[in-house]
C-alpha cells in the first residue's frame, strides 16, 4: 500500500530536485495548496475568505503552469491519450474551460461557508492582483 501524500512529503520530494526545477516548484505548490485547504477548513469569517482568495489564486497559477508546461510536454512525449490517462489518477473529474485551464468541482465534504460562491476567471484580478 502506498504511503499517504502530505504537504510534508511533497516538499521533501521537491527538495531532492535541483533549485528552480519546474517539477520541484509544482511540488512545493502542491504542499502549499494542501496547507491552504486545511487552513480554509478550520478558519472563520473574514480570515476564511482571505485564505480562500489565496487558495484560488495559487490554484489558478498552479493549474496554468501544469497545463502550459507539463501536460503539453507529456502530450508531445507520450501522446494525448496517455497524457490524459496519467492525469486521471488524481481522482478528480476534470473539465476543460476557457484559456486551456482545467477546473474541478469542490470535494463533497468541503466546507466553503462564508467563501465567495464562484472563483473569477484566472485572467481577472483577485483582490486587485492578478494570480
Amino acid at each position: 500500500m502506498a504511503a499517504a501524500i502530505t504537504s510534508k512529503t511533497e516538499r521533501e520530494e521537491a527538495a531532492k530536485l535541483p533549485k528552480g526545477d519546474v517539477v520541484g516548484i509544482l511540488l512545493q505548490q502542491h504542499g502549499r495548496i494542501r496547507d491552504l485547504f486545511a487552513e480554509v477548513k478550520s478558519a472563520q469569517r473574514e480570515h476564511k475568505k482571505q485564505l480562500f482568495d489565496e487558495l484560488r489564486a495559487v490554484l489558478a497559477m498552479h493549474e496554468t503552469a501544469e497545463e502550459m508546461i507539463l501536460r503539453r510536454a507529456a502530450k508531445r512525449t507520450v501522446g494525448a491519450e496517455e497524457a490524459e490517462a496519467r492525469v486521471a489518477p488524481e481522482g478528480v473529474p476534470h473539465t476543460q474551460v476557457s484559456g486551456g485551464l482545467v477546473a474541478a468541482p469542490a470535494p463533497p465534504d468541503a466546507d466553503l461557508t462564508g467563501c465567495p460562491p464562484k472563483a473569477p476567471h484566472p485572467s481577472r484580478p483577485v483582490n486587485g492582483r492578478r494570480p
